[in-house]
């Protein structure tokens, strides 16, 4: 494989952290973030982001890095800005903390963008196509993988609406999607 500069890497990710349900590895992440109990209380009124977020976190798990802070989870960037974003609209009447939720987890996933996974299996690379395979928690469960990796997109700077969407559709529905007015 060319040398690209490497943002992150994670060596027998099945061994080292194995990875539990979306909802156990939700609760994780918000700990981490801080937001536990605030993503109690949306997630008792909005329990449709409840599955988004589960959704999210099954997409990237807590192995993937945030590219503008590498110590850092994007899983945990991205529910810390949704959560801290929508929680300015707590006393509204929920459509808008839904719409700055979702707009602010897609905001964040752009991040996803800048990176490109590099999966070694078996002694050969391939690349992870996050718009196009499987959720990112399958595919670890699933092989044997012996080095996650992650490097920096090339193109990073080239990132269309339809990309976006097509990453946030992996999260969202088409109804939550229409809301926060991506349809």
């Amino acid at each position: 494989m060319a040398q690209e500069e490497v943002i992150f890497k994670v060596k027998n990710p099945n061994e080292k952290d194995c990875l539990e349900t979306p909802s156990i590895e939700l609760k994780k992440a918000c700990k981490a973030a801080g937001i536990y109990s605030q993503a109690q209380e949306l997630f008792a009124r909005w329990p449709n982001l409840r599955e988004s977020s589960q959704r999210l976190t099954s997409l990237l798990t807590k192995h993937w890095p945030d590219p503008l802070s590498k110590e850092k989870s994007l899983l945990v960037e991205c529910l810390a800005k949704g959560f801290n974003s929508a929680k300015k609209f707590e006393d509204d009447d929920g459509m808008e903390e839904q719409i700055i939720f979702i707009r602010a987890i897609v905001s964040e996933l752009e991040k996803c963008m800048k990176t490109t996974l590099m999966i070694e299996n078996g002694g050969y690379w391939v690349k992870h196509e996050t718009c196009a395979h499987d959720y990112l928690d399958g595919v670890i469960k699933r092989a044997n993988i012996e080095v996650l990796m992650w490097i920096r997109n090339p193109q990073e700077d080239v990132v269309t609406d339809g990309i976006k969407l097509i990453y946030a559709s992996r999260v969202f529905t088409t109804n939550e999607l229409k809301l926060a007015g991506y349809l």
